[in-house]
């Protein structure tokens, strides 16, 4: 049985292949997030939060791989978290990715104190504190993600259900997700799955 994590989250911090191979692969989009460092959550014309990006394959387990990390970590300006988690367009069915990001959502609001702990070092911010009560979860996949059958048949009990926002990357060209660091960019739009 693997044990939670209680220290060593990554916090801050750039690790693991710094130029990936294959860029089409989801750690080549979470570093790009990461070092652009922000993202705007676009939920209408009117209603967009900003949210930085602090962290990317944070371990949640002792001993866990890759497969046991969040992909990216950020918060917005009331300090609320975002969880997101990165699908590619031929990732695992959606129904499998929403138990994935509730099993990480639980298991990191046990640990949101160490996170916090760790932040502050990394980031040199005392004063601040995170929103515990509100842990936001956000799968991100290409557009086209969403309309595979599979996919499709479950985005409104998904939404409905899980409170879990269903994103994709706005104004950014089909299948070109991997482009996404250019050089000035301030920030990365998301739009959201209705």
């Amino acid at each position: 049985m693997t044990r939670t994590r209680t220290h060593g989250f990554k916090i801050g911090v750039y690790h693991g292949k710094t130029l990936p191979e294959d860029d089409k692969r989801e750690y080549k989009i979470q570093r790009d997030l990461f070092l652009i460092g922000k993202v705007k959550l676009n939920f209408s014309k009117e209603n967009t939060i900003k949210v930085k990006i602090f962290a990317y394959e944070v371990p949640i387990e002792e001993g866990a791989s890759r497969v046991k990390c969040i992909d990216l970590l950020g918060y917005d300006k009331d300090f609320n978290i975002y969880i997101f988690e990165l699908k590619r367009t031929q990732g695992d069915p959606l129904e499998k990715v929403v138990n994935q990001i509730n099993d990480y959502s639980k298991k990191i609001i046990k640990k949101l104190d160490q996170i916090e702990s760790e932040f502050k070092d990394a980031f040199l911010f005392q004063n601040i504190s995170f929103n515990k009560a509100c842990i936001k979860k956000i799968i991100l996949a290409p557009r086209e993600y969403y309309t595979q059958p599979v996919n499709k048949t479950y985005i409104k009990k998904c939404i409905r259900e899980n409170d879990i926002l269903l994103g994709y990357f706005g104004g950014i060209a089909k299948n070109n997700e991997t482009k996404l660091r250019r050089s000035g960019i301030e920030c990365i739009n998301i739009n959201f799955q209705r």
